[in-house]
């Protein structure tokens, strides 16, 4: 079957107004009430008695029309391009530039897999949307299993806000059950840009992070690997090297974050300095990356972090582990760590060898 020479979908739009939109409703019918009784108690039952009450449901869905959010259009032919007409944005980014495509999915109930999709150029992410696409739409074996992930870092939270800068992220979530988006995509783009993983890094013993343990402040580079290469641009600086794997080992920081339970307890502050645990990997000499584990246990001896350490969120850190788990030795992992790398790296090299049973040699689209 011919693939379509674009595809069309769109955003879900957001319900503003929760709170105010019951109460609105409640008053205006009050008050419509109130002005159809008093025309029929001093006039009588006549054409007027009944505009009152039409006129307060009217003026509720003219207030709340204008208020109210609007689907954002999003089409893929030779550019990717969404644009939120409530924002008054538009962002675009042509497929020939994309150097990296990274896509996070995890399996919901109900039959619906989220997806969150990642488009980066050679220097910045430059677009990310969250899908829902049905469970038939297969996922390729470099997509990042994120419970597969979790499992192993914990601390997963919200996707598309780890990975990629509010001013990229699509608001709105794209329903496309047929997958039209990705399968479209998947055609378009090269393969390699699917296997390259890019991160944003964040330089420092301990730099500063928001109440939710998220980087806020621009990223100071960019870490891509590709194949068993790893390229830092970090401010002026262009490193590179192979991609092996010397230590792995687990460190510590403090931060001050929502205190665990705040928005359920009322009592006591709202903040509280915490220790964040921190996986930390030396994938080359002089190249250490942190991320925030959870799931791992910290040990006794946390080593320490320098100036020159690199941090990462939860999701990015976890697309590069989804990178080199098939590249590491079982030796090579803490031990409380081994028997859950171990399965699930074995896994994703089955995945790996049937994907690459069942290709069929075919011409670059591009």
């Amino acid at each position: 079957m011919s693939q379509p020479s674009s595809v069309t979908l769109h955003g879900t739009p957001t319900r503003f107004d929760a709170v105010f939109r019951p109460i609105a409703r409640v008053v205006l019918t009050v008050l419509g009430l109130l002005g159809t009784a008093l025309i029929w108690y001093f006039k009588g039952f006549n054409l007027w008695t009944p505009v009152p009450l039409a006129l307060a449901f009217l003026v509720y869905e003219v207030i709340f029309w204008i208020r109210g959010d609007r689907p954002i259009l999003l089409k893929a032919d030779d550019t990717l391009t969404w644009t939120d007409r409530r924002a008054g944005r538009t962002l675009s980014m042509p497929l020939d530039d994309v150097f990296s495509a990274r896509c996070h999915y995890r399996r919901l109930d109900g039959g619906r897999t989220e997806a969150a999709l990642v488009l980066w150029d050679d220097d910045a992410p430059r677009s990310a949307i969250r899908l829902l696409v049905g469970d038939d739409v297969p996922m390729m074996p470099h997509d990042v299993d994120v419970k597969a992930m979790d499992s192993i870092l914990g601390g997963y939270g919200g996707l598309l806000t780890s990975l990629a800068p509010p001013e990229i992220r699509c608001r709105q979530t794209i329903d496309d059950p047929a997958g039209q988006l990705l399968r479209y995509l998947r055609e378009r783009l090269p393969a390699s840009a699917w296997k390259t993983t890019c991160i944003r890094v964040w330089k420092g013993a301990a730099p500063e992070l928001n109440i939710y343990g998220l980087h806020e402040q621009p990223h100071d580079g960019v870490l891509a690997l590709r194949s068993d290469t790893w390229r830092l641009h970090l401010g002026d600086e262009r490193r590179q090297g192979a991609l092996t794997l010397l230590r792995a080992m687990t460190a510590q920081r403090q931060a001050k974050l929502v205190r665990p339970g705040a928005e359920r307890d009322a009592e006591g502050p709202m903040l509280e300095e915490l220790d964040i645990p921190l996986l930390l990997l030396e994938i080359d000499e002089d190249l250490q990356l942190a991320m925030p584990a959870p799931a791992v246990p910290t040990g006794r001896n946390p080593t320490a972090l320098t100036s020159d350490t690199l941090h990462t969120h939860v999701p990015e850190g976890g697309a590069l582990l989804w990178h080199v788990l098939p590249r590491w030795p079982q030796s090579t992992w803490p031990a409380a760590l081994q028997k859950r790398v171990v399965s699930l790296a074995r896994a994703q090299e089955a995945r790996e060898r049937e994907a690459e049973a069942d290709e069929q040699p075919t011409s670059d689209p591009r």
